[in-house]
This record gives C-alpha cells, structure tokens and sequence, in this order.
C-alpha cells in the first residue's frame, strides 16, 4: 500500500498495488480526515463501485464503474443526503436522467 499526507501529515490517499497495477480500494480523505472517496480497481482500471461524500460525510455520489467506464446507475445526493438526480449509462455514455422533486 501507498500512502500519501497532506503538509500537515493528515493522511491524503492509501492505495494499493499489485505488479505495479493498482488493485482493491483506493481511498482519498479530506484534510480533516473524513473519508471523500472510495474507487475499486482491478488490474489498474477502475472496476466495481464508486462512492464520494461531502466533507460532513454525507453520501454525494454512488456508481459503478467498469474498465474505467461508468455503467448502470449513478446516483447524486445533496449536503443534506437527499437524493437530486439518477444518471444511467451504458458503457460510459449516459441514456437517462431522472431527476428527483419533492
């Protein structure tokens, strides 16, 4: 695993390798030290999910990745964890979105 800090030492990202490839989950933190993303990688692409949150740890963003494209559904959530909008692709092309109204 590689790691990275912030000038401060906080922790910025943890990232494994495997035969020079990353591999597993990578994740970023934010200068405070709450977790701002998770991306899974399989043999050095991107592959499986992908979360972001906001910095008050709210859920921002939920998707699926293969070999470095988005697929299936994307889902975005504001500050508050309220859901704004639905994104869904077909092998990185994006074929709909539902936006989401109280």
């Amino acid at each position: 695993m590689i790691s990275t800090y912030f000038e401060g030492g906080q922790l910025m990202t943890e990232t494994n390798y495997q035969n020079d490839l990353i591999t597993g989950i990578s994740k970023e933190y934010y200068e405070n030290g709450s977790l701002k993303s998770e991306t899974s990688y399989k043999f050095g692409r991107k592959h499986g999910l992908y979360r972001e949150w906001f910095e008050n740890q709210q859920l921002k963003i939920a998707g699926q990745m293969a070999g470095n494209k988005k697929v299936d559904s994307w889902i975005y959530y504001d500050q508050h964890g309220k859901k704004i909008k639905t994104e869904f692709f077909e092998n990185n092309k994006l074929i709909k979105t539902e936006k989401s109204y109280d």
